[in-house]
């Protein structure tokens, strides 16, 4: 059983853990339901009161990650967090023509796919994986009940319900892996209490192919990549030489250092 004590009820069928309830719906997201007014272009006006785009960076704790708007008003608010940070967007209609208008509106701002992604699904359930996004806006007037609002959002992330910000605790019995094999003592036994069995996968994310040798430790919801010396294709090659840190619950770049070359003694003056 899950030791998280903020999850949904029992297994999804037939979905992959890096999906939401519907597959088309995957995407790296970010959840607002806000409240609006919807124009004649599709675009809409964004929740009056709604926290700016600084104020979610300074609540949700990283510069760049996922996060979700549903209802209307969503489009506009996820248009301008697409414009003034580097978030990338989820937001969720609840029928057809609604998400169509929406979409083809993000679409003509330019934002459709690459930067702001949509799905149609109830308000009161979003289509996305447990503890995937980092932060979360819904206005005063959305269906989405606060247990589904945590529950998509990551340990530590960001809640906006109206006027309210909640914080997702973080579970009880998370370990840290601060050495290649775990600890000093070399050995490769974690401690952690949360995950258990079936071992299912979180998110799918780049680097897909990195340089060799590399190596890997993680604490504190993030994972630190040390990527070597040895390209052995074209592709690999932007990752020479570098130290990235990557978010743990949905595999963000948080940010990158190049690793100085090494100065080699010959024994010789």
């Amino acid at each position: 059983m899950n030791a998280n004590p903020i999850h949904r009820n029992g297994p999804w069928p037939n979905r992959p853990a890096w999906l939401g309830r519907n597959p088309s719906a995957f995407v790296c997201a970010c959840a607002c339901t806000c409240a609006g007014v919807v124009l004649a272009d599709g675009v809409g006006v964004a929740l009056a009161g709604a926290p700016s785009p600084a104020d979610l960076i300074r609540s949700f704790g990283v510069p760049r990650g996922i996060l979700v708007c549903v209802g209307e008003g969503a489009t506009a608010s996820a248009l301008a967090l697409a414009r003034e940070t580097e978030f990338l967007v989820y937001c969720q209609f609840a029928d057809a023509t609604t998400t169509e208008v929406e979409r083809r509106a993000i679409d003509r701002a330019g934002f459709y796919g690459t930067r702001v992604f949509v799905g149609e699904g109830d308000s009161n359930q979003l289509l996305l994986a447990d503890d995937i996004a980092d932060g979360l806006v819904a206005g005063s007037d959305a269906l989405l009940p606060e247990a589904e609002a945590l529950c998509v959002v990551r340990p530590g992330g960001s809640v906006w319900l109206g006027d309210r910000q909640l914080t997702k605790p973080i579970p009880a019995g998370i370990d840290a892996w601060s050495h290649p094999y775990h600890g000093p003592d070399n050995n490769p036994v974690s401690r952690d209490q949360v995950i258990r069995a079936p071992y299912l996968t979180q998110f799918l994310a780049d680097p897909r192919y990195a340089p060799l040798p590399q190596v890997a430790v993680a604490a504190g919801g993030r994972v630190f990549n040390a990527f070597g010396h040895i390209a052995f294709k074209q592709r690999e090659e932007p990752w020479l030489n570098t130290l990235a840190a990557f978010n743990g619950y949905n595999g963000t770049l948080l940010w990158q250092r190049a690793i100085p070359q090494a100065s080699w003694c010959t024994g010789t003056r």
